[in-house]
This record gives C-alpha cells, structure tokens and sequence, in this order.
C-alpha cells in the first residue's frame, strides 16, 4: 500500500461499532448496553492498529470516544428535563435522580415557568449545555476522530467552554448545597462523581500537543 492510500483511510470501519456503542452508553438508561458494541469497535481499531493500517493514533481514539460519550452524557439527560418533563420516562428518570443526588430535580419539579427543575441557576447551566456547549463537544469529537481540521478546533473550543461551565457549576452547586444536597438520599454523591467533568484538565494538554498536519481533511 502506497503512503499516499494509506494516508487516505481516515474513516475506519471500526467506527461504526464505535459510533453506535458511544450513542447507546451516552444515553444512560440503556448504556451497558452500548459497552459491547463499543469493546467490538475498540478490538477492530487495535487490530487494524497492530496491522499498520489505522493512521488515525490511537490515543486519538481513547479521547474522542471519551469525548463523545461525555457529551451525550450530558445532552440527553438534561434534554429530558428540557423537553420531556411532562413524559412518564422524563419525570421518572429525573426526579429518582434528584432524590438519591440532587434534590433541584425533586423538590418543586415542573412548578417553574419552563417546567422541569424550577433551580434559576440550574436552569441557565442546562440550557446553556443542551443548546450550545454538549451538541458542540458531541459534532466535534466525532469530527475529531474523522482526523477533519475543524473537529480538532472545535474540539479545543468545547473543551475550553467545558472547563468554563464546570468552575461556574461546581460554584453554584456549593452555595445552594443547603438546599439541593440536603435534600437527597446521598449528599456528598455528586461531588464524587464530579470530578468526571474535570476531562478537559487532560483532554486540553493532549489537544495542544498533538500534530495538527494529521488533521488535514
């Protein structure tokens, strides 16, 4: 194979598999399920890596899908509440959400004026995430993974917009404690796993280290 075909493959076969187990762990309610079609794509790339076939570097691909399943971690749950509060699905989800972490999703929901969390400031970060930020950092991690020069940009953007929600949300989070995690089952849960969010801390050194003449689509 000439160094110029080889270099054309950006788009893997494996991503398939990757893209369908990204999209099913993303949605929460259904995501172990999505953890094999997600173990297939990942074994194909580290076969086609051992091959020599996959251009693409491999720790390219641990980031991206991370990033994937990040945002659509994020998109779909707040979408319920956005969109589907009134739903049987949006009310059971959110509020059981609220009642073991955060008690914002239980205490007073679907009382406010865009219905679901009536919390102001828990409403400004949702809509924020749902409309601009979680969209964003979903489209360009995929394009990241496609080796496309944008999807790299956009990729710092969103993880530098990223960094901004988590210090603004964590602060929130910490002056209404009294009455959100107060409230629950489980307190301290959310600041446990809270420092999942902390991914652009090292999403952030690896995107401005990367050889950027390998995005060249």
């Amino acid at each position: 194979m000439t160094g110029p075909e080889k270099k054309s493959r950006w788009v893997e076969p494996a991503d398939g598999w990757l893209a369908a187990g990204v999209l099913l762990c993303g949605t929460m309610i259904i995501g172990p399920l999505g953890t094999i079609p997600l173990i297939i794509g990942l074994v194909k790339l580290w076969r086609s890596v051992k091959a020599g076939t996959n251009v693409r570097p491999w720790a390219a691909t641990v980031i991206g899908a991370f990033c994937m399943i990040d945002g659509m971690i994020n998109f779909l749950p707040w979408s319920l509440d956005t969109f589907a509060h009134n739903t049987v699905v949006g009310r059971t989800f959110i509020t059981g959400y609220g009642r073991f972490f955060d008690g914002a999703f239980y205490l007073n929901y679907n009382r406010g004026a865009l219905g679901g969390v009536e919390n102001h400031s828990e409403k400004m970060w949702q809509l924020l995430a749902v409309f601009i930020l979680m969209p964003m950092r979903t489209v360009s991690a995929w394009a990241f993974l496609q080796m496309k020069t944008w999807g790299l940009h956009f990729m710092k953007v969103s993880a530098w917009l990223y960094l901004f929600l988590w210090v603004g949300y964590t602060m929130a989070m910490s002056l209404d404690f009294p009455v959100r995690m107060a409230n629950s089952q489980f307190g301290m849960g959310w600041w446990l796993f809270n420092l999942f969010y902390l991914s652009p801390m090292f999403v952030l050194p690896y995107l401005y280290t990367v050889d950027k003449r390998q995005w060249n689509r």
